[in-house]
This record gives C-alpha cells, sequence and structure tokens, in this order.
C-alpha cells in the first residue's frame, strides 16, 4: 500500500466524516471503534465536492454513531485501516445528549481537504420575503458544510426581504446578500455571477428548493464530464410532493403535455439540447463562461419574465461551437409557486412582450419561433391605419376567450371532461402570442390580419372534439 492519504474531518450531527485513498484510488475499507471496541466497518467510496475539486477520487466515507451511544457521557471515536491496523487521524472525543440524536458537542468540526469555494449558487428575487426565506434555509441546510455559498440579489424589493435576509446573514455565513436596483431577473444574475467565488455558479429560482442532498453534487459530477467553458448543465424541476398544495390540472398540464414552462416530458437524461431549454430555475454554468457578467452575461433589456435565459444560452451558442446544455435530471429541485388559469395566462403575455425584445436584438429567429406564415404576415408592407379597428375588435374577441379559460377553472370543474386540454394548450398559446402581438402596432393592417391568423390557428388546435362537445353551432364562430 503505498502513498496512503487520509483524515478524520470530524463528528457534526451524530456523524463522522472522513477519507482515505491512495495511488491505485481503490475503496478502503475502514474499521470504526468506540471506546476501544469496533463497532462497524465502512466503505470509503463517496463522492465529496471538496475532494473532487481537489483531485481526489470518490474516497468519502460517512458513519452514524449508533443511538445507543446517545446518552450524554463521553466516548471516543476513531478509524482503523488495512490489515496493519494503522489509525487514521486522531481519535474523537464526543458527547451526544439523551434527548436528541442528533445535537451533540461538535469537535473538529469538517475541515475540508480545500478551504475554497467550489460552487456558488445565484438566487435573484423581487418582492418575496416569505419564500426566499424557506428557499433560503432549505438550500442553506443542504450546503452544510460543503465548499459552496449561496448569494441572493434583490432586485430592488419593497417588502421585507432586505430584512428577512440580512437577518439569516447572521445565522449563515455562507449567504451573501446583495440589493440592487429594479432591473429585472437577469441583471440580478449579473450581479450574483459578478460575486461569485466558485469556479461553477449554479442559477435557481427563489422559488425553487432542493429535493434532497445531491442537488450541488449532481451539478458538480455533470460538469466534470465536459470541462470546456461552453458546457451548461440543466437540473429536473417537479412540483412539490405535498398533499397540502397537490398540482391543478393547469400545473399538470403546462409541465406535463402542454410543456408551455418546461420540456422535460420529451428529454432523454444524460444528452445535450438546444440553448431555449436553459431554464435558469435550475441551471449551471463555469463561472468563467463569460470575461464579464455585467456586460456580457444576461440582457438588462428583458425587464419581465421570459426568454432572458434563453437569449443568454443562445448568444453562447454563437460563441462556443460545441455549447449545449446537458439534461441531468438527477439534480431536482421543487418549484414552490401555485399556478392558475389567470395567473398563467399573464405569465403568458408577459413571455410574449419578452418575445418582441427578442427579436429587436435576434431578429433571425422570427421565423423559427413566429412560424413563417406569421412572420411574413408581420413583414408585410405598412398599409395605412385602415386595420386599427379591426385589430381592436379581434384583441377583444381572444380576451373573452382568455375570460372564458378562467370562467371554466373558476366555475365548471377545469379538467373534467376531454376537451379541456386541448382547450388550456391553445388558450395559453393564444395568450402568448396575444402579448407579442399587442406591441406589433406600426403596422394596423398587418396586425389586424395576424390576429386573424392567431384566432384561425385557435380554432384548428381546439380540434373536433371541443368544436362537438362545445361549441356547436356557437353564431360567429364559424366566420373566423
Amino acid at each position: 500500500m503505498q502513498n496512503v492519504r487520509g483524515n478524520v474531518d470530524g463528528l457534526v450531527n451524530g456523524v463522522l466524516h472522513g477519507w482515505i485513498t491512495d495511488d491505485n484510488a481503490d475503496p478502503f475499507v475502514i474499521a470504526v471503534e468506540i471506546d476501544g471496541i469496533r463497532s462497524s466497518e465502512v466503505l470509503a467510496n463517496g463522492f465529496r465536492m471538496d475532494l473532487a475539486a481537489a483531485g481526489l477520487p470518490e474516497c468519502a466515507f460517512e458513519y452514524e454513531v449508533p443511538p445507543h451511544f446517545h446518552d450524554g457521557q463521553m466516548h471516543s471515536i476513531c478509524v482503523r485501516y488495512s490489515a496493519d491496523n494503522v489509525e487514521l487521524g486522531e481519535p474523537i472525543d464526543f458527547v451526544i445528549e439523551r434527548q436528541s440524536s442528533k445535537e451533540q458537542v461538535p469537535h473538529n468540526v469538517h475541515s475540508f481537504v480545500s478551504s475554497e469555494v467550489v460552487m456558488s449558487i445565484v438566487i435573484p428575487t423581487f418582492n418575496r420575503a416569505g419564500l426566499i426565506r424557506e428557499t433560503a434555509e432549505n438550500l442553506l441546510g443542504v450546503v452544510g458544510e460543503h465548499p459552496i455559498e449561496l448569494i441572493v440579489v434583490d432586485d430592488g424589493s419593497v417588502d421585507e426581504t432586505s430584512d428577512v435576509l440580512m437577518l439569516l446573514q447572521k445565522s449563515f455565513p455562507k449567504l451573501k446578500y446583495e440589493k440592487t436596483g429594479n432591473r429585472g431577473p437577469g441583471m440580478a444574475r449579473n450581479t450574483g455571477a459578478t460575486m461569485a467565488r466558485g469556479d461553477l455558479v449554479v442559477f435557481l429560482g427563489d422559488d425553487t428548493r432542493a429535493v434532497n442532498k445531491h442537488l450541488f453534487q449532481a451539478h458538480f459530477k455533470a460538469h466534470q464530464i465536459d470541462n470546456s467553458p461552453g458546457h451548461a448543465v440543466l437540473g429536473k424541476v417537479i412540483w412539490p410532493d405535498n398533499r397540502f398544495s397537490l398540482p391543478n390540472f393547469t400545473m399538470s398540464l403546462i409541465q406535463g403535455e402542454g410543456q408551455q414552462q418546461f420540456g422535460y416530458r420529451f428529454m432523454k437524461p444524460w444528452q445535450k439540447y438546444s440553448p431555449w431549454c436553459f431554464y435558469t430555475a435550475n441551471a449551471s454554468v463555469k463561472t468563467t463562461m463569460v470575461d464579464d457578467w455585467m456586460s456580457e452575461g444576461f440582457s438588462d433589456k428583458f425587464t419581465l419574465y421570459g426568454f432572458e435565459d434563453g437569449e443568454f444560452a443562445y448568444r453562447m451558442s454563437k460563441r462556443y461551437p460545441n455549447f449545449g446544455v446537458f439534461y441531468t435530471p438527477s439534480a431536482v429541485v421543487e418549484h414552490h409557486h401555485h399556478y392558475d388559469v389567470a395567473g398563467f395566462l399573464k405569465r403568458q403575455v408577459s413571455c410574449g412582450y419578452m418575445m418582441d425584445v427578442l427579436f429587436k436584438i435576434h431578429p433571425e429567429l422570427k421565423n423559427a419561433l413566429l412560424g413563417p406564415a406569421l412572420a411574413d404576415i408581420l413583414s408585410a408592407p405598412r398599409s395605412g391605419s385602415e386595420g386599427l379597428l379591426l385589430a381592436q375588435h379581434y384583441s377583444t374577441v381572444v380576451e373573452g376567450l382568455k375570460s372564458w379559460a378562467i370562467i371554466i377553472d373558476k366555475h365548471y370543474g377545469l379538467g373534467s371532461q376531454n376537451w379541456h386540454s386541448d382547450f388550456l394548450n391553445a388558450i395559453f398559446q393564444l395568450a402568448y402570442m396575444d402579448g407579442y402581438l399587442m406591441l406589433q402596432t406600426e403596422n394596423p393592417s398587418a396586425q389586424s390580419t395576424a390576429y386573424r391568423h392567431l384566432l384561425e390557428d385557435f380554432r384548428t388546435r381546439m380540434g373536433r372534439s371541443i368544436e362537438s362537445e362545445a361549441i356547436g353551432n356557437v353564431p360567429g364562430f364559424g366566420f373566423i
């Protein structure tokens, strides 16, 4: 056995932590003794982020002190390895009070191989004091003693967000808090990435929380697969598994069959996807992806939700020929954001507004995102203002359809009939395009023609089921 290296790092919350390896990188079996009596054997083959950052293999071990030693008395624990009966590190004296198996006097608390920050978590927030408190506490609990920092950037909140985060800072030194003017989530992320000390930056939402302790480990491992600066990683976003807040029909649709919010349903694990799958609810990149985050990061032109993350990734795909969004479903967060029809319609309109911003930056994307037919309609030569009144009438029809969806949601058992899925998919797409068309006022004739095109598309999307079951011969609908 050559060049054996290792350490007993400490006893934290009733669990002994340490690591051991040699030049062969084969896992060791180590023996744990308590008060001089062998208690158990443990395999040292666990992953730990600081060890990996220091170039070591998966060689960590953990050992939970048995309950009968939680008696308030002083005990001594030590670790031995190999047939040579060599002791690893110094024995640790400990006391665990009887009333709680997780409360104890800590000794030699987790001295890492590297004290440097390996990963930085960046979260923008705005006027969500209660939500960000629960999110921060959840993530800091997962971070624990790992070499990870949490950076929360307050995008000009006027509620109690500042008080909440400054209070949390006193208890959690790994939390960094910065308040800026209200410039949108993209610029808040840029501020956080500029502050980041880690080689990796993980972007999360103020409403996304870790499901288990493997969230950051999964991001870290996914970056080890490809060390190039153009390698981005995407984790999974799910609804909370909580019987008191089960997803309603709208929520199930938009992350399921409809895919209006996230496109996970048709994504296969461990593969690379397009820039438009870069969802900053749970995504990570190398901090060095850009030289200056404030000028080259997320665009400050996106002041509302929608497209600021995809646009950033799209630019990066132009910078890095091998750019891709690598999907790792092992990095899972719960999305604590309740939606009903009215709320998601509002979100879709906001995305439509931001699509207008996207096209001003990247006009080459119009055909791909609008479709050739609608793009051609909107690029028609200006023909006066005769279409203005007609566009307003069409817009009123769209508002009526959105109101119809809200009424069904509130009063008529949304999801109780087969055609409701077709209807919601169609109305959410219509609302999204409506947000964009509202801003296309320079050519009223083209705008009105575009609205007519959208309503025809809406009717087609509804399909035969809704035409026969719900609309039938409603006067006027056949003439749209």
